[in-house]
């Protein structure tokens, strides 16, 4: 029952042992999005985000271009979903 440092998190169950990975089947997609944190100079969250892109890279540019419009913009949080799966070492019976 060790986690691992990027492979996930190895179990034993019913004398199987069970690794959780990264899911690196084409469906389903990662889904990535940015929010931005900014505040205008009275105190009021921006409420922009990048919307649900396919890589962090899209969301990345479009950090990118809010800072651009906003310069006061820098600070933005990150919601990431990654498809994990479990596999067997051998399949049970």
């Amino acid at each position: 029952m060790t986690p691992l440092a990027s492979s996930g998190l190895v179990i034993g169950c019913r004398l199987t042992v069970w690794t959780m990975r990264i899911d690196n089947e084409p469906y389903p997609a990662q889904r990535h999005l940015l929010a931005c944190l900014g505040e205008s100079e009275d105190g009021v969250r921006c409420q922009e985000h990048s919307g649900e892109r396919e890589t962090f890279e899209d969301a990345k540019r479009w950090a990118a271009g809010h800072t651009r419009l906003h310069p006061d913009h820098r600070r933005f949080s990150q919601l990431s979903e990654l498809a994990w799966v479990m596999v067997p070492d051998e399949e049970p019976e």
